[in-house]
């Protein structure tokens, strides 16, 4: 009987056991669908537009539970106010407590920015939330609202300058205005006073709300915001992003393949359009022979990547420089001169050149036909004469077709067809790579062939539409750019009427948007920061465009505002 009771007792702490361990680690049951629903603000005292107020402290109550360290690290008071805040938590509620008394006739607003996360699943406040409140009779009510083009523009700072005697050196100056963008793009000043505000968007990587070149990306505005008795708001005064790049190019890495080509590894992106073979040249530092580099192109090389070809047999040597000269990145950042050593490669060049790519214009080698040109890539250099040499174009019937060769690099050019050509007819492009001989004589002895299809219109989509609501349409251009991965663009010039039309246009989805152009440079300018350079005026479409073969979309209408 002992046993028994004892066994019992054993039994009954067991469960016991399991029991208090189930209760202290309790989980959500599994499945159910995941939290998406993002946390927002349900209440701010003081109320947005209060008065006379003499409060040491400010509340926010959030719909749900919130990452603290998320709400702290994103509250912006304008103006700056001097000390260090304090926080109290109550469950859903914050009060932020002021470190001194406030001024006196002051309106001050408050942001708190997108980057708010709640505590389930780290999503975030789909926009910022602004108020304001005035420690006097009066507040200011002014606003400047827009939005950030940028294809992840959340958690992007809004500054804003209030203008003195000269433009704010945003480089050591911290703001008068501060908020935040949201996943949208959107943005809200709010409380600002009567005059004349420099704003500017940015990313600013260090959050010590001071721009440095280099390292934050910009959005320059397209003029200074005036806020008056008769002008309380302001909209639509909007940013594209840009990055004020100083640093010059430098070649990272120079590796000799072979004892007849250099690989070339440069430190950032250049204008490889821009260079060729004669900015470069091979030095044997202690008999100073120079060895001029023939061929400049990109071949299979990588991101940042070319090759150079030379035909010269050297002699075996620890000495070797590579010498660059006037190579531009594609911001216009120079490098002067520069030497890089090179370890000698004895190894013979004993493959000729193949072809990398042979394409059309559009998705499966279709080709324009009313300008139907063919892409050709090699893989190794070769004369500038070997396409014209090489290359023959038939129709259907095997009749010769009139083109001439427009060269991209030493390596690569496009065929363009001169003969006017029927909609929905082939051709027929026949490559001799005997023709193509690399630095050493080597060519392959066959013949490559290629059939292309030519498009019509029933292949295509359109956009048309108006500009209105702009001083002059002179200086108006509209663009339509995909949506998608290839990002395939369309720009042109409005009418006198400030009407415009896209024909044959690559079916997808599209944006649109028109910009003012001021410099008349037929580009968009983002403008610059030191001295103040105004950005182009822009302004966007508000739908996204599904365009369809056979089913071009009519009547678009864009109105500039604030005119």
């Amino acid at each position: 009987m002992a046993s028994f009771k004892k066994t019992l007792n054993i039994l009954f702490a067991f469960c016991m056991a399991v029991f208090i361990a189930g209760c202290a680690n309790q989980l959500p049951p599994p499945g159910g669908d995941i939290d998406t629903v993002p946390p927002k603000i349900l209440e701010v005292i003081p109320k947005d537009g209060t008065v006379n107020f003499t409060g040491h402290k400010f509340e926010i109550t959030f719909s749900k539970y919130v990452n603290k360290r998320s709400v702290t690290d994103n509250i912006f008071i304008s103006p700056k106010i001097f000390g260090d805040l304090e926080y109290s938590w109550s469950g859903k509620s914050l009060e932020v407590i002021f470190p001194d008394s406030l001024k006196k006739n002051t309106t001050y607003s408050v942001s708190i920015g997108a980057d708010v996360s709640d505590l389930t699943n780290n999503n975030k406040m789909n926009e910022t939330f602004s108020f304001a409140f005035s420690t006097g009779a009066s507040i200011d009510t002014c606003r400047i609202s827009g939005k950030v083009y940028e294809d992840f523009p959340s958690g992007i700072m809004i500054f804003a300058y209030k203008k003195e005697q000269s433009e704010p050196d945003i480089s050591k100056i911290q703001p008068d205005y501060i908020s935040q963008v949201g996943k949208t793009g959107k943005y809200l000043l709010t409380g600002l006073g009567y005059g004349d505000y420099y704003i500017f968007a940015m990313n600013n990587r260090l959050h010590d709300y001071i721009y440095k070149a280099g390292v934050d990306n910009i959005g320059i505005p397209y003029n200074m915001a005036s806020l008056s008795k008769s002008v309380h708001n302001i909209n639509d005064f909007n940013f594209f992003m840009t990055f004020e790049d100083t640093i010059k190019p430098h070649i990272d890495k120079a590796t000799m393949t072979d004892r007849n080509h250099i690989l070339l590894e440069f430190t950032k992106p250049v204008d490889s359009l821009s260079i060729n073979a004669s900015n470069f040249s091979l030095v044997d530092s202690v008999s100073k022979a120079v060895v001029n580099m023939k061929y400049f192109y990109k071949g299979q090389g990588k991101q940042n990547q070319y090759f150079l070809a030379y035909p010269d047999s050297l002699k075996r040597s620890e000495s070797y420089y590579i010498v660059s000269k006037n190579i531009s990145d594609k911001t216009g950042n120079k490098l002067i001169y520069e030497s890089t050593s090179i370890v000698y490669n004895q190894k013979p060049d004993t493959v000729a050149p193949k072809i990398l790519k042979m394409t059309g214009q559009y998705l499966g080698d279709l080709l324009d036909y009313e300008d139907p040109q063919i892409f050709v890539q090699f893989d190794d250099g070769f004369d500038n004469k070997a396409p014209t040499e090489g290359i023959s174009v038939v129709d259907s019937k095997g009749g010769p077709l009139e083109f001439k060769i427009n060269n991209f690099d030493n390596a690569s050019f496009y065929v363009q067809i001169l003969s006017k050509l029927k909609p929905k007819s082939e051709i027929k492009l026949k490559l001799d790579q005997k023709k193509f001989k690399d630095v050493s004589g080597k060519s392959i002895d066959s013949l490559y062939q290629k059939k292309f299809s030519l498009s019509n219109d029933l292949d295509f989509s359109g956009a048309s539409g108006n500009i209105s609501n702009i001083d002059t349409v002179k200086s108006t251009y509209v663009v339509l750019e995909k949506a998608e991965k290839d990002k395939k663009t369309y720009k042109q010039k409005v009418d006198k009427k400030g009407n415009f039309e896209f024909k044959k246009v690559v079916p997808g989805k599209y944006v649109l948007w028109s910009f003012i152009d001021t410099d008349g440079n037929n580009t968009y300018s983002k403008g610059k920061v030191k001295p103040v350079v105004f950005s182009e005026k822009f302004h966007f479409y508000q739908d996204t465009l599904n365009l369809r073969a056979r089913w071009p979309v009519g009547d678009i209408k864009i109105q500039f505002e604030n005119k």
